[in-house]
């Protein structure tokens, strides 16, 4: 549960099955916007990894979206089930420069199911706000 008040900081979140991920109102989850701060599931844990930055990943492909490289702000590997990112705060993306700002969907899942999105606000986003795959 994040309080109510209350800014929390983090480059991103793994959520496992079964877990239930709750802002209060007024419970602000802010982005990161520094590269060395991310992770990506590993197994069952994590390992650092290093986000694309700015617009495009590819500087022959304009408009190659780097978060369609980068992690989900708010992630659910493979296989996650019977979990809830709910309550009536707010998900805050990063600010920044265009070419330093590290672009990411603010929730995304890969082959998740039973699980219940609810009641949140998602600011700042720059793409989908959220992006089940094969969900």
């Amino acid at each position: 549960m994040l309080d109510a008040g209350k800014t929390f900081f983090t480059a991103g979140i793994i959520i496992k099955s079964n877990v239930t991920l709750f802002l209060e109102d007024g419970a602000v989850l802010l982005q990161s916007n520094n590269a060395a701060d991310y992770v990506k599931p590993v197994g069952d844990g994590y390992e650092p990894y290093t986000p694309v930055i700015g617009h495009n990943f590819s500087e022959t492909i304009k408009w190659s979206h780097t978060w369609y490289r980068n992690y989900p702000f708010i992630f659910a590997p493979e296989g996650s089930h019977d979990f809830k990112i709910t309550g009536n705060g707010t998900i805050r993306m990063a600010e920044a420069e265009p070419d330093k700002l590290v672009r990411s969907c603010p929730i995304g899942f890969f082959r998740a199911h039973d699980f219940e999105i609810s009641d949140i606000t998602i600011n700042n986003y720059h793409g989908y706000a959220m992006m089940p795959f094969t969900c």
